[in-house]
């Protein structure tokens, strides 16, 4: 938008004095910033000499300028055509050519220019612009590179160069260059804005805020760095105050859609998936082609059960974007909760392919691959060391060679829980008994909470340890240096390859002894985790689990389960026929599992099987089910859907079902637990991994043993067995809840005991491989 040059070339040497005294004027108001009152003056010029090359290219400046570049272009053509030796108007009709998307024809015309004027410093920088908006980011830099070279105070090259070499991953190089450019220009509102995006990437939260707040002083109500003080506050955990930014952001531009998309991420958040909804349709007014519209419109429907719809947004954000690695996450997560893992594996892959430092995505495909078996335990465990090689170099390249621990054996113990996973989630059913059952008088808790949306679960939590540490908006390196300067003895993982999770952490080695316990069915893969707590049940001295941990056996059930408060009286459903069921997620219903409770269904035809879960709200992930079924034999009409429903409902539910049926491989847990205290029995089939045990582990504890089966055959017997003696599940469901409350799997108390023991013991070995190492 420059009028460099609109005095030095004015056309004829013959023109008037008046002329050239309105053209001085003109200029002057111009770089005034008054177009109306300037390109009033450049007509009085065009009407006393409508050859002035000068007067057509301001009044082409203007109509850009103001977006009106069909006439800036018709303006800038005549100019040209009456004067084509000049520079600036060269570079300008390249600017005019570029906003109506002639990338070519704008980028022939920066050529030009320069070629007429090889130091002209703006034709370079445009030609950047433009070589950038063709996705040429090499020639770009290097046409930035030339720029400032040419002109080094100029601020903008700086800015854009900066941008570039951002974006091509040379961060160092580019804070240099936004800095430079504040040096020349220290109220550059936009490049202070970019260092903090910039400062955001690298979790730099605070000096981030303080770019953005700068920018604002520079420009109040600048809409991006309103938007992205919003982003900081979200990566801090703090919704309201995000909300506050992005919605302030809309207030002064109404159609910035990308404020209105972040603003729909934190109500998705929120779980207000309706309002997010909302958001991203009305971001999609104003930019009917914004990814992150449709990437939002996916998360929502995802969680409102609704995958198929989901499905089609994030297919949309991804032909929108082909290398939005976020999308084909959510596309393989709904693979993932139909029971197609291939698929999902698949999708994982191709988010990693665009993103291979997206360590949540990586994370997903180990999950799916661990979760639902899809490769040997030799290739399970290779997977995951290649999740920490290739993520974990930062921990790795700074962790802590020496921990201050006071070095007594049997001193009060600093133990640190880290967790997503403090609210209302399956963990936190047996996290939350054995919390409020730990011994604090020899161990001292500290809970490291990646919670950006507590609730009632997490402020029992909270209570129940002695420390508290948000770590929402930490950088792992933070992190890190919080728990070795809180001195933590043993760290422990409640996480895993799961959603939240902060292993990286773990790779800074913060605290002498790591541990993974409870959120994940598989090794973390971090040469850094010393143990993996499980029990014998799941992992017998055979084990064909394999694990870069030394694997703790607790010599009971490996967790204590703490029932829903307000959890209804058991009932007997007063009906003769039969009604097995499956309240676990409908990703784990795999075809055999499908065959497997066919066979039962055939054997027991007055039976029905009921299955509930979020996923059944929707009627396409209902029907591909009913045809799965139906081509086993067994008729639409005895299959019954529940979609998921409030806790009290859900548990109410139970009395509903006679016998429930385990999905495998994958087992359940909490929803088994559930079912247990409900008083219904449940039938698993036992496999030769922690994946495909947890549920025998939890039957063991409680007296269940005879629920359990060796081969898909037995799993069928004792279903049928089961279904054929009423009286005997009667009996057994009267008595079930009190045997269960009794049993080491409600026993909160000794559950704490045999944790803290093995705690112990972990710290005992350390001090005698540390004693060993000092007197080497």
């Amino acid at each position: 938008m420059t009028i460099d040059g609109l005095m030095k070339h004015s056309g004829n040497h013959n023109e008037e004095t008046t002329v050239n005294t309105l053209l001085s004027e003109a200029v002057a108001l111009h770089q005034a910033g008054k177009l109306s009152e300037a390109e009033a003056l450049y007509g009085r010029i065009l009407q006393q000499d409508s050859r002035s090359s000068p007067a057509l290219y301001g009044v082409g400046v203007i109509a850009h300028q103001v977006g009106k570049n069909d006439i800036a272009l018709q303006c800038l053509n005549e100019a040209i055509r009456l004067d084509p030796a000049i520079p600036a108007y060269f570079n300008m009709r390249g600017l005019v050519s570029s906003a109506l998307g002639n990338v070519d024809g704008a980028m022939q015309d920066f050529r030009h220019a320069i070629k007429l004027q090889p130091d002209f410093a703006d034709a370079y920088n445009s030609l950047g612009v433009t070589l950038k908006k063709a996705n040429n980011l090499d020639g770009a830099i290097d046409a930035y590179r030339k720029a400032v070279q040419l002109n080094p105070e100029m601020a903008m090259a700086h800015n854009n160069l900066a941008n570039s070499l951002k974006e091509k991953g040379s961060i160092d190089e580019a804070v240099e260059h936004y800095q430079r450019a504040l040096q020349l220009q220290p109220g550059f509102a936009e490049a202070h804005n970019n260092l903090g995006t910039l400062c955001v990437a690298r979790d730099e939260l605070v000096l981030a805020e303080q770019q953005f707040q700068q920018a604002l002083s520079g420009r109040p109500g600048y809409s991006e760095a309103l938007s992205n003080l919003g982003v900081v506050h979200k990566k801090r955990g703090d919704l309201e105050g995000a909300k506050y930014y992005f919605r302030k952001a809309l207030e002064t531009n109404p159609g910035y859609s990308a404020a209105r998309t972040n603003l729909a991420s934190v109500l998705n958040a929120e779980n207000e998936y309706y309002a997010a909804i909302d958001e991203c349709r009305k971001a999609l007014e104003t930019s009917p082609e914004s990814p992150e519209a449709y990437f939002n419109l996916g998360l929502a429907f995802k969680e409102l059960g609704l995958p198929t719809k989901a499905l089609k947004y994030f297919e949309t954000a991804v032909q929108l974007r082909p290398d939005y690695a976020g999308a084909y996450n959510g596309i393989a997560n709904i693979y993932r909760d139909q029971g197609r893992y291939e698929l999902a594996e698949k999708y994982y892959r191709q988010g990693l392919e665009h993103d291979p430092d997206n360590h949540e995505v990586h994370s997903n495909l180990l999950f799916v691959m661990s979760h639902h078996v899809l490769v040997t335990p030799d290739e399970l465990l290779q997977a995951h060391r290649q999740w920490a090689d290739i993520h974990c170099r930062e921990g790795r390249a700074h962790r802590f060679r020496i921990h201050r621990n006071s070095r007594s054996l049997n001193r009060r113990l600093r133990i640190g829980y880290v967790s997503p996973d403090f609210r209302r989630h399956a963990v936190s059913f047996f996290l939350e008994p054995l919390l409020a059952a730990h011994d604090n008088s020899s161990y001292e808790i500290y809970a490291y909470a990646e919670v950006s949306n507590p609730d009632g679960f997490t402020e029992r939590c909270r209570a129940a340890v002695d420390h508290w540490c948000n770590t929402v908006g930490m950088s792992d390196a933070a992190l890190a240096g919080r728990v070795a300067e809180d001195q933590i003895d043993i760290l422990v993982d409640l996480a895993g390859h799961t959603a939240g999770n902060r292993l990286k952490v773990f790779a800074w080695k913060p605290a002498p002894v790591q541990v993974t316990y409870l959120g994940y069915c598989a090794t973390t893969g971090l040469d850094e985790m010393d143990y993996w707590i499980t029990d014998e049940v799941i992992h017998p001295v055979n084990t064909h689990e394999k694990a870069v941990e030394t694997i703790i056996r607790l010599p009971r059930c490996w967790v204590c389960y703490q029932a829903p408060s307000g959890a209804p009286a058991v009932q007997i459903p007063e009906r003769d026929s039969v009604i097995f069921g499956c309240f676990n997620d409908r990703s784990k219903i795999t075809n055999e599992v499908v065959r497997t409770w066919a066979a039962i269904l055939k054997q027991v035809p007055e039976a029905r099987l009921l299955l509930k879960a979020r996923q059944y709200a929707d009627d396409g992930i209902k029907a591909v089910l009913l045809d799965a079924f139906q081509q086993q034999g067994v008729n639409k009409g005895r299959i019954v859907f529940q979609t998921l429903s409030l806790p009290d409902e859900y548990m109410a539910a139970y009395s509903d079902v006679d016998i429930a049926l385990d999905p495998f491989p994958r087992h359940g847990g909490v929803t088994t637990a559930d079912t247990l205290w409900m008083g219904v029995p449940v039938v698993t089939l036992i496999g030769e991994r922690f994946i495909e045990r947890h549920c025998a582990s939890l039957l063991t504890a409680m007296g269940g043993e005879a629920w359990i089966a060796a081969t898909p055959d037995q799993y069928i017997e004792i279903a049928v067995s089961l279904a054929r003696h009423k009286e005997q599940r009667i009996a057994m469901r009267v008595s079930q809840r009190q045997r269960m409350a009794d049993s080491p799997l409600c026993d909160a108390v000794g559950m704490a005991h045999a944790i803290e023991q093995a705690y112990r013991e972990m710290w005992r070995q350390y001090l005698s491989r540390s004693e060993v190492g000092l007197h080497a």
